[in-house]
C-alpha cells in the first residue's frame, strides 16, 4: 500500500509540473513565428549529382532562363532558402541573412528582406552568386533572423560554426 500512494503522489507532482509548462501554450505567450525546413543548394562549377536525376533537375531549376555563358556564370553560387511561418497577427519587419565566405576571413556580409504582413508559411530565398561568390568563395557560416519593426528579434536560426 505504501508503494502505491508514493507512486501516486509523484504521478501527481508530474501531471502538475506538465500542466505548469504548458501554461505558456495556453496564454497565447508562445512566438508566433516557428522555424520549418532550411534547403541548401550548392549550385557550383562542380556539381557532383551522382547520376541522380532529382538533383539534376535541382541545378536545371536554379539556372532556369539562362542562356549565355554570362548568364549562367551569374547564378553560379550558394543558394540557400528558409522556409517559416507566421501563426499568429500578419507581420511586418525584415529577414535579415548574416553571413562569412571563404576568402572573406572574419569579414561579416548582411543582406536585408523586408516583410509585409506577413502570415502562414513564408519562404526567403537568398542567393550569394555571381561575382560575390566568385571573389568571397563558398559560404562558410551564416546567420538567419527575422525581427519586427521594433528590432526585435522572433526567430533566430544559425550555422554550426556562427
Amino acid at each position: 500500500m505504501g508503494w502505491r500512494r508514493f507512486s501516486s503522489y509523484f504521478l501527481r507532482i508530474g501531471i502538475g509540473v506538465i500542466i505548469f509548462l504548458g501554461v505558456p501554450m495556453i496564454r497565447g505567450e508562445e512566438p508566433r513565428v516557428k522555424w520549418v525546413k532550411l534547403h541548401r543548394v550548392e549550385n557550383g562549377e562542380k556539381r557532383n549529382t551522382g547520376g541522380n536525376e532529382a538533383l539534376e533537375y535541382e541545378h536545371r531549376y536554379w539556372d532556369y532562363g539562362a542562356v549565355t555563358e554570362k548568364e549562367i556564370r551569374e547564378r553560379r553560387g550558394d543558394v540557400l532558402v528558409f522556409i517559416w511561418k507566421n501563426e499568429g497577427t500578419p507581420l511586418d519587419g525584415e529577414a535579415r541573412f548574416s553571413y562569412r565566405q571563404e576568402r572573406t576571413g572574419d569579414q561579416v556580409k548582411v543582406v536585408r528582406f523586408p516583410i509585409e504582413r506577413a502570415k502562414g508559411l513564408q519562404r526567403t530565398v537568398v542567393r550569394v552568386v555571381g561575382d560575390d561568390y566568385f571573389q568571397g568563395g563558398a559560404l562558410r557560416s551564416w546567420l538567419f533572423e527575422i525581427r519586427d519593426v521594433e528590432g526585435k528579434t522572433l526567430l533566430r536560426k544559425k550555422s554550426f560554426i556562427w
